[in-house]
C-alpha cells in the first residue's frame, strides 16, 4: 500500500510520542508484547483504559482475529457493577466492522456517542459534579439511545456486507 504514509519507530520512541503528541497516531501496528504496553499507555493518555479497545487482526483471514478491551477482565472490580463498558463496546464495534456488519456497528457506536454527549458517565471519567452511573445503568442509557445520533462524530449509515467466515479445523495444537 504505497499510498499509506507510515513511520518506523522503536517502541521507546513510540511511547514518548504517544505521551507528547498522541494526535500523530491513527493506527499502531506492532508485535503483541509492545502492543500490550502501548495500548495501556494510549488508554491512559486518552483518559483511561476504560476507553481503550484492542484488536489482533489477521487481515488474510487465514487465522482468527481477536477483539478485546485493553483492560482485560479487571478482576479488581469484578462483581461490583462499577466497570466502564465503553472499551468492551468499542472492541465489539471493531469486530462487527471486521465482519462487514457496518450498519450494526454504526448503530451501537452512535448510541454510545449520543449517551456520552448527554454527560452520562461511569465513575472512572466524566463530570465529577454529576452522579456516576453504575455499569448496568450506563448500559441501559446506551440501549435507550439506539436510533439516535450524536451531534458530533456521527458514524455514517453504511450497508452491512457480511464477510464469509473462515472455518478452522485443527487436528492438533500447532
Amino acid at each position: 500500500y504505497p499510498e499509506i504514509a507510515f513511520d518506523d519507530l522503536i517502541v521507546d520512541a513510540t511511547a514518548m510520542k504517544l505521551v507528547t503528541a498522541p494526535e500523530r497516531f491513527d493506527v499502531i501496528v506492532t508485535m503483541n508484547l509492545f502492543g500490550d504496553i502501548l495500548t495501556d499507555l494510549g488508554g491512559a493518555v486518552a483518559g483511561g483504559v476504560g476507553f481503550a479497545a484492542s484488536a489482533n487482526l489477521n487481515p488474510t483471514r487465514t487465522g482468527p482475529s481477536m477483539f478485546e478491551p485493553v483492560h482485560g477482565t479487571a478482576p479488581d472490580i469484578a462483581g461490583r457493577n462499577i466497570a466502564n463498558p465503553t472499551a468492551l463496546l468499542l472492541s465489539g464495534i471493531a469486530m462487527l466492522r471486521h465482519l462487514g456488519l457496518m450498519q450494526n456497528a454504526a448503530d451501537i457506536e452512535n448510541a454510545l456517542l449520543h449517551t456520552l454527549e448527554q454527560g452520562v458517565h461511569t465513575g472512572d471519567f466524566g463530570d465529577r459534579s454529576t452522579p456516576a452511573k453504575n455499569t448496568t445503568d450506563f448500559a441501559n442509557a446506551i440501549i435507550a439511545n439506539f436510533g439516535k445520533k450524536p451531534a458530533h462524530g456521527a458514524k455514517p449509515d453504511l450497508p452491512n456486507r457480511p464477510m464469509i467466515p473462515t472455518v478452522f479445523h485443527l487436528d492438533k495444537n500447532p
